[in-house]
């Protein structure tokens, strides 16, 4: 799978590690999939942030906290060495969206649509936990994130 991401997507990634390095993790979570992503802030990820007026700021600042608070702090404990098994499951999807897009490659919008996905079939994750206290739907970016590729492949079409 990981073969399929482009330098772009491994950027995310790497801006999602070092999410969890500042935090004093030793794992990947959801949560730091999406701060990556808005960490990342270019291209069409950009866009649909841009459009929905989700910034890295109030999700790292909810995300602060969250895990200020010990009960949560209890819950967040079953770390792996690497993703945990949920952010794993989101980069799956990501993958299977590319796919259902007709991409080999996975692009960040494609991980964005992934979180998306697993968010709306679990509501229980932490990225999704972030985007319900920015009082931000998981279908309402969902959508924008549609939206913009869209448009940009109307773009592309338009410009061959």
């Amino acid at each position: 799978m990981f073969d399929r991401f482009l330098d772009s997507t491994n950027a995310v990634l790497r801006c999602a590690g070092r999410e969890s390095a500042v935090r004093g993790e030793r794992f990947i979570g959801s949560e730091h999939l999406l701060l990556g992503l808005l960490d990342y802030e270019y291209g069409i990820v950009g866009e649909v942030f841009g459009l929905v007026g989700l910034s890295y700021e109030q999700v790292s600042d909810e995300l602060s906290h969250l895990l200020a608070s010990p009960s949560w702090r209890s819950i967040v404990t079953s770390p792996v060495r690497d993703f945990t098994p949920t952010a794993y499951g989101m980069l799956e999807s990501a993958a299977e969206q590319a796919t259902q897009l007709g991409c080999h490659s996975v692009h960040p919008e494609h991980v964005l649509l992934g979180i998306t996905e697993r968010v709306s079939a679990d509501d229980s994750s932490v990225a999704a936990v972030l985007l319900r206290a920015v009082q931000l739907e998981s279908d309402a970016l969902r959508r924008a994130a549609h939206e913009v590729i869209t448009y940009r492949r109307g773009a592309l079409t338009e410009e061959s």
